[in-house]
């Protein structure tokens, strides 16, 4: 029996100079692989077996704690230094499991910390990060902070409320030049945005600790570089000749993939790693929409050994697709397989935790959360969204932007097929993957589709708030936004704002009545993480905002989640009710299916739902690549979208 049937990453490889042959397996499968052995008449080292039995003994403790909303019989939360809070239970598991997370590989001589929390929104991850950073013993001398950059402010807000003063010494990096931490700080807080341009400069600063808040938005991971010959040029674009009047030719490095601040990630979290600190990612949605924007956050841990490195990681659970691009064969990453391995493998790892509100919601400790009339996790019942239909007149001025697009992508299509086939399955590729370029234009489409949308949703929200209950509006284009804020009292939060006017506009919707303030905009790209907006009970202003209608669609779940769950967090002691409004025969339709489709993916890897619920996914192509294949059909006398 090969190593690989107990074993599926092992690979079996041959040493130079050795006639025989050689199985390398990661060392988390250190028990599979003495088991296989024993079965096999093959003798293992006693270190090596002990090493096995201890793995094994680490990986049961750990796929309990990964999901436990209370300690473990018997254990009991680490003192934190400074903290005059009260941890939730949930909080302290993650508390515990920071002192736990240590990365011990064979094959490398660091000993550092690392832990992913995945835990879903809501959860009061900001609060169980700065307990993990001051563990009685444990104390990080020197911490980090990448976080939003709307959510500065609100990290050195929660160390001042959760802990006495004194505890931390903030400081908040703002500018786009580089400057020295001053002397008596120990927790630096720096926005994603200039994260990049200050990794040197954090670097030098050596922090013990980094935290990345909202870590998925490394999810771009490492770039990378390779070298290519082309014609080299003139100033006027022409080519340069030598004397015998050939093409010059020179050697360019091209940068392929990843992202600045995604690069600065990694950076950072390897800098830790070869100090022994303490690397700790921090997100609702590791997975936005695919498995491979898991592999950037194990990166950033420094254990993707655990899953026999990234090619192998890729490999066995992105489903990988080798295209030819223009000559050159490259393998794409985009797809999702083997997810249930995927969710066990980090489950067991000992760096991973992931408690989602279920749990809470079976303790009592949190209401459901229905979504179009169905539970959250429920993934059998069908949703049924509120269906808008537009009159003939507004149906025509949305045709005719749809007639426009669909007469550019037929054209894009004529262009892009080589002479081949306009229905072969040659162009369908071509063009899907020309539509992410024309992201804009599809754009039209939503803005269109949204503009219709606007009165029905206002006379429905206005006879939610007369029986007493505020609401939340989730849109996406600023004039839609502005329509729905003007329409109430203004309330809104929406990219431009200053943090400040963001956190009036908070405050306001939060500690005044429903007669006062109602309704509050949400521009779901801007404000989807980072704010609570169900503080009204608290503040003895009525009862706890529980209901949101998302006017414009989004094609990402995790964008979804992250919007949803700023009314259905810890403190919320109502049911919340969400309800998106499409408009029918529209775009609409399109992107919340696909939406729904994708969901399934993230669900499988971070929760271990059954494999044959998302099956049909796999095929799954970006959003807007399939909105422009069906654009394109219709341009070409295929029919309507």
């Amino acid at each position: 029996m090969p190593l690989s049937a107990l074993v599926p990453i092992a690979l079996k490889s041959k040493i130079r100079g050795n006639p025989g042959e050689w199985w390398t397996a990661p060392a988390s499968d250190a028990s599979k692989v003495v088991k296989w052995a024993t079965q096999n008449g093959i003798p293992v080292d006693d270190d090596v077996a002990q090493y096995a039995e201890e793995a094994w003994t680490h990986e049961v403790d750990a796929l309990a704690l990964s999901t436990a909303a209370t300690l473990p019989f018997g254990a009991s939360c680490p003192p934190v230094t400074g903290l005059r809070s009260r941890l939730l239970p949930a909080q302290e598991v993650a508390v515990l499991a920071s002192t736990q997370c240590r990365v011990n590989l064979p094959s490398k001589d660091t000993s550092h910390r690392a832990l992913i929390v995945a835990d879903d929104p809501g959860l009061g991850k900001t609060l169980e990060a700065l307990a993990m950073l001051r563990v009685t013993g444990a104390e990080t001398p020197r911490s980090l902070v990448i976080c939003p950059t709307s959510l500065t402010a609100n990290w050195v807000a929660e160390a001042a409320q959760h802990f006495e003063e004194g505890t931390f010494t903030p400081w908040i990096a703002t500018t786009k030049t580089p400057s020295p931490v001053p002397p008596e700080v120990d927790l630096v807080v720096i926005g994603w945005e200039i994260a990049g341009v200050w990794v040197d400069e954090l670097n030098a600063w050596k922090p013990d600790a980094v935290v990345a808040d909202e870590g998925h938005y490394g999810k771009a991971g490492k770039s990378r570089t390779s070298k290519k010959t082309e014609q080299a040029k003139g100033k006027d674009g022409k080519p340069i000749r030598d004397e015998f009047g050939n093409i010059t030719l020179t050697e360019v490095v091209v940068k392929e993939g990843g992202s600045q601040r995604a690069d600065a990630f990694l950076a950072l979290g390897a800098s830790v790693a070869k100090r022994n600190g303490f690397a700790l990612a921090l997100t609702g949605t590791p997975i936005v929409n695919r498995p491979v924007e898991m592999e950037p956050l194990v990166d950033f841990g420094g254990f993707l050994e655990i899953f026999g490195g990234s090619k192998a990681f890729k490999e066995r659970y992105c489903d990988p697709k080798t295209i030819n691009a223009g000559g050159r064969f490259k393998t794409l990453y985009n797809g999702a397989t083997n997810l249930l391995e995927l969710n066990r493998r980090l489950a067991t790892s000992g760096h991973y935790l992931r408690r989602t509100k279920e749990v809470l919601v079976a303790a009592g400790l949190l209401k459901q959360k229905y979504v179009d009339g169905v539970y959250i996790f429920d993934n059998e019942s069908r949703p049924n969204p509120w269906m808008l239909h537009g009159t003939p007149a507004q149906m025509q001025s949305y045709r005719k932007v749809e007639g426009e697009l669909q007469e550019f992508f037929a054209e894009r299509a004529r262009e892009l097929s080589g002479g081949r086939a306009l229905n072969s399955s040659y162009v369908q590729k071509k063009v899907s993957s020309d539509g992410h370029k024309h992201l804009k234009k599809i754009a039209q489409l939503r803005h269109a589709a949204a503009e219709i949308k606007v009165e029905y949703i206002i006379d429905k929200v206005q006879s939610v708030v007369a029986t007493g209950e505020k609401v939340v509006i989730a849109a996406h284009h600023k004039s839609v936004v502005d329509a729905y804020a003007d329409a109430f009292t203004g309330l809104k939060i929406q990219g431009g704002m200053g943090n400040k006017k963001i956190e009036e506009a908070k405050a306001l919707f939060n500690e005044t009545t429903v007669d006062e303030h109602p309704v509050l905009v949400l521009s779901v790209e801007a404000g989807k993480t980072g704010h609570t907006l169900c503080k009204q009970a608290l503040n003895d202003a009525g009862p706890s905002c529980a209901f949101m209608v998302f006017a414009e669609q989004v094609w990402t779940p995790g964008d979804e989640i992250q919007a949803q769950d700023r009314i259905w967090r810890i403190g919320q002691e109502r049911e919340v009710r969400i309800i998106n409004a499409l408009l029918a025969d529209s775009i609409d339709l399109v992107m919340f299916g696909q939406r729904l489709k994708k969901r399934k993916v993230v669900n499988s890897v971070l929760n271990a739902a059954p494999e044959e619920v998302f099956s049909a996914s796999k095929a799954e192509s970006q959003g807007a690549g399939i909105m422009a294949w069906q654009l394109a059909q219709a341009g070409l006398g295929a029919g309507r979208p």
